[in-house]
């Protein structure tokens, strides 16, 4: 009653038909009402079956050869349903001549079958299968190249409790076993190189050698046995050992008396000097600095060493020497400083050869004292060179002194003795 007297108020109103634009609206709207009621009521889906009548359907004609005989409970009577044949249509898309990609209208949206609705099959050419990671978001693919199944993307692959990994095979249960072949299988573990335990042990033989355990405590002795038969005779052992030697025999007669040998060619070549004068560092106030030579003063003691020039040690001999000195050094003023003290061989600094003490605080006073072992020339002559920065640097005398008595102090004393000829 309703649809009847819309109908009258609309569609049979001429004034309304004027229209014809908003007459196919209302047109379409009453239809696809009376369509979803019928629907509704029916439980049929007479829209669908009315498109597919107009050349509307999703894919070409479709039979199903052979009846479908559903399965009955026992003591059930069931009819047997009859093959249905689909009305012939041309579809609007048809997936066997698809000219370009099958792409979704949205993203992450649809799903191709379902539980109920399923793809008998799925076939795909050379390509790769892309499935997104559930946590990361990055595509895992699946490729099949050269007979071996590719699945790059993914570091892992898990079936049930087992895993396999980049580097072998885990456990996702860690108190699970895993077990590699069934117990019946006759066939054997082939293991390329060997067998790594945790303990770093490698087995790569079927070899095996167990832990030694722990010594028993030692059992009964046993009841003696019947004597052996006697054995044969050995060979004949080594010569022993000889014994002490026996003491010594009294002495004999004295020889006579061997020719005298040749006499040696070492003398006594040695000098011993000293001086009693205060030197000052006389090089430190010239330009440009020159060395100090030290001075010897003392009466001449020596046999082949002499003093020329004052501080030249001059020998006449050729030989090995060892030049010995000690040098009281002293400081007139305040402050640190220090002094070099080297060896000069015929006015040329010996390389290597200098050495540097250092004098701390007002009127310090200091002793050097090491010596040189040296090789030299018939005529040649050595030099005790020094040198300071501060004029108030010194070598330095002192007189004698009482209580107790004792000698004066040597501002410089050197002996030089030969030690080899």
């Amino acid at each position: 009653m309703l649809l009847k007297r819309l109908l009258k108020r609309t569609l049979l109103n001429r004034k309304f038909l004027k229209n014809t634009s908003l007459s196919l609206v209302v047109f379409v709207a009453l239809a696809n009402a009376g369509f979803y009621f019928a629907e509704t009521i029916t439980g049929r889906p007479i829209f669908a079956n009315t498109l597919k009548v107009l050349g509307f359907c999703p894919a070409p004609k479709i039979t199903i050869s052979e009846p479908i005989s559903p399965v009955a409970a026992e003591g059930e009577k069931v009819e047997e349903e009859k093959p249905e044949v689909q009305t012939t249509c041309t579809a609007p898309i048809n997936l066997y001549s698809l000219p370009g990609d099958l792409i979704p209208a949205k993203d992450n949206l649809f799903t191709l079958g379902s539980e109920t609705r399923r793809w008998k099959g799925l076939q795909l050419g050379p390509g790769t299968l892309y499935i997104e990671d559930i946590t990361t978001g990055l595509q895992a693919g699946i490729s099949v190249n050269g007979g071996a199944l590719l699945v790059d993307g993914a570091d892992s692959l898990r079936i049930g409790n087992l895993r396999l990994t980049k580097t072998g095979i885990e456990s996702i249960i860690s108190g699970q076993d895993i077990t590699i072949g069934n117990l019946n299988d006759r066939g054997l573990l082939s293991v390329a190189n060997g067998i790594r335990y945790p303990d770093g042990t490698v087995q790569s033989s079927a070899i095996l050698q167990g832990i030694k355990g722990d010594t028993g405590p030692a059992g009964p002795q046993g009841v003696p046995g019947p004597a052996g038969p006697q054995g044969v005779p050995g060979p004949a052992g080594p010569q022993g050992l000889a014994g002490s030697a026996g003491g010594t025999g009294g002495s004999g007669a004295t020889g006579p008396q061997g020719i005298q040998g040749i006499p040696g060619t070492m003398s006594a070549y040695y000098g011993n000097f000293y001086s009693t004068q205060t030197q000052t560092n006389v090089g430190e106030a010239q330009t440009p600095d020159v060395a100090n030579a030290m001075t010897f003063n003392s009466p001449a003691d020596g046999v082949g060493v002499t003093i020329v020039s004052n501080s030249r040690i001059t020998v006449a001999n050729a030989g090995t020497y060892n030049l010995q000195f000690s040098a009281q050094v002293e400081k007139t003023n305040n402050g640190n400083d220090s002094i070099d003290i080297w060896l000069a061989k015929n006015g040329t600094n010996v390389a290597w050869s200098s050495t540097r003490t250092w004098l701390y605080g007002n009127n310090a006073k200091h002793v050097s004292a090491w010596n040189f072992v040296i090789t030299l020339a018939a005529n040649d002559y050595l030099e005790l060179m020094w040198s300071s920065a501060n004029a108030a640097v010194q070598l330095s005398v002192e007189a004698a002194a009482t209580a107790p008595v004792r000698p004066e102090i040597p501002s410089v004393i050197a002996s030089l003795t030969q030690v080899k000829s």
